[in-house]
């Protein structure tokens, strides 16, 4: 079997913990802030006024919140692992962060003046946030599964290795069937991979991974060693937008092949392994991303669309006949289809599906071709990041014909499909968008994607928009 260098454990948590830690700590935020509010109404109802508590009060509230679930260590590992541990550190959370909560109050009450209200309020903080929380911890798995539902987490998943550590990953893909489906052991597929000379056949092992991605499985993990067919076999699979990962016990050491670490699974003793380093591949990269994408896009959609979609929509209402907003099937995460969103900047034709634009394109308007230049046709997108079918930066989309023709002519260009298309991407702001009429442009543009998988940070997107921004003032020859 397989290890990676340089692997330490103690500083890994895996994907089921971080799911439980994001889901606690939402489900916390809204508890904490419906106690307060809910205190206030009680007041109402009892004393016909409402409770004076500025702005602070509530920033104090939230902020003793995060401090005492920080001191006690509410949303880690170590804790999660337990029902009771998670009760107990729940209720020494809440214990501490009242009784400091409450000398503020009353602290506030003193200059008041109205004792008895604010003693109301804080008796019904207590009796809600006791009630709440342990609502919230009794149906945390519920919570978790709905979570992952509708961020789309759950993988359907096979294992290529029916021995011992196959085994044990297929009861961590059952134990947590939020998270994974597991469809069966690959093994009797596997078998005939080589020719009849023995050797390893790139033919059978193409004819295998179709039949894999054409059953919808997304990821397959390798249990047993193959180190003779392990690149080859890699590239197949991604080249079908079918992942695979490496499975081996923690404890297990050989550093004949470089790996990067993906996730732990520490109860199980075992860990999971790739050949390509993938920072989204973590939740809580995933939630970072996610949090960026849903907050500038509904931004933009509130203060910017809300009055110039009007605006745009009578122009092309005026310049010629047809729909405001083209929509297209362009491929999408995982290779999946999606209706990609633009404002139409061509005249009604035939060939929108098939056809690039290209310069001094007849199809264009005039309008449209403005829009073009100054991208402004893509600012509908903007409503497909806030239904999560996009991101804000990612590879661009391209339509569905084009993914065809170009995963049979350039390696690995399935890859940039591992990943959320974007409005905008690191291939666009280093020169290569629009129009591709060679080959090699095309193959730049797949080759920056891929980068950009393998290099994501957070600042990195934020560093993409302005370089967007900047082109887009300064114009670009290309956008046409």
């Amino acid at each position: 079997m397989v290890f990676m260098d340089n692997f330490d454990s103690s500083v890994l948590k895996d994907r089921h913990s971080q799911l439980s830690a994001f889901t606690l700590k939402l489900s916390d935020f809204f508890i904490i802030n419906a106690s307060f509010f809910f205190a206030t109404l009680w007041v109402y109802l009892l004393e016909k006024q409402w409770l004076k508590m500025p702005l602070l009060d509530i920033v104090v509230y939230n902020a003793l919140w995060l401090l005492f679930s920080a001191i006690f260590h509410l949303y880690t590992r170590r804790i999660l692992k337990g029902t009771v541990t998670i009760f107990r550190q729940t209720y020494k959370t809440t214990i501490c962060f009242f009784a400091v909560f409450c000398l503020y109050a009353l602290y506030v009450a003193h200059f008041e003046g109205d004792h008895h209200v604010f003693y109301w309020f804080l008796a019904a903080c207590l009796v809600n946030l006791l009630i709440l929380l342990t609502l919230s911890r009794f149906y945390l798995t519920y919570m978790i599964e709905f979570v992952a539902s509708k961020a789309g987490l759950n993988r359907k998943c096979a294992i290529l290795g029916d021995n011992q550590l196959g085994i044990s990953l297929a009861d961590f893909f059952n134990d947590n069937q939020h998270l994974y489906t597991f469809v069966k052991f690959l093994d009797d597929d596997f078998t005939h991979l080589k020719n009849d000379n023995g050797e390893f056949s790139t033919l059978n092992a193409n004819k295998l991974i179709n039949k894999i991605a054409d059953s919808n499985i997304d990821d397959i993990y390798i249990a047993v060693p193959i180190r003779p067919a392990l690149h080859k076999l890699f590239s197949i699979a991604e080249n079908n937008c079918v992942k695979m990962h490496f499975v081996d016990r923690i404890d297990h050491s050989n550093k004949s092949i470089h790996f990067i670490e993906e996730e732990v699974i520490a109860d199980k003793g075992l860990q999971i392994l790739n050949l390509r380093a993938e920072p989204l591949s973590s939740l809580r990269n995933r939630i970072k991303k996610r949090t960026f994408d849903f907050a500038f896009s509904t931004f933009v959609i509130v203060f910017i669309l809300s009055w110039l979609y009007p605006l745009i929509a009578i122009i092309i209402k005026l310049e010629s006949k047809g729909p405001v907003i083209f929509k297209q099937q362009r491929s999408g995460k995982d290779n999946k289809p999606f209706n990609c969103y633009k404002f139409r900047s061509m005249k009604v034709n035939v060939n929108s599906d098939t056809k690039q634009a290209t310069k001094n394109d007849a199809r264009l308007t005039k309008f449209g071709a403005f829009m073009r230049k100054t991208s402004i046709d893509e600012l509908p997108q903007f409503f497909n990041v806030w239904k999560g079918e996009m991101s804000i930066v990612g590879p661009r989309p391209h339509m569905l014909k084009h993914t065809e023709q170009y995963q049979e002519l350039i390696e690995k260009y399935l890859v940039r499909q591992f990943l959320k298309p974007g409005i905008t991407g690191w291939a666009q702001v280093n020169g290569f968008r629009g129009e591709t009429k060679e080959l090699n442009l095309m193959e730049k543009r797949v080759e920056h994607d891929i980068w950009y998988m393998e290099n994501w940070s957070l600042m990195l997107d934020v560093r993409v928009v302005f370089m967007t921004i900047i082109n887009v003032i300064k114009g670009e020859p290309e956008a046409y």
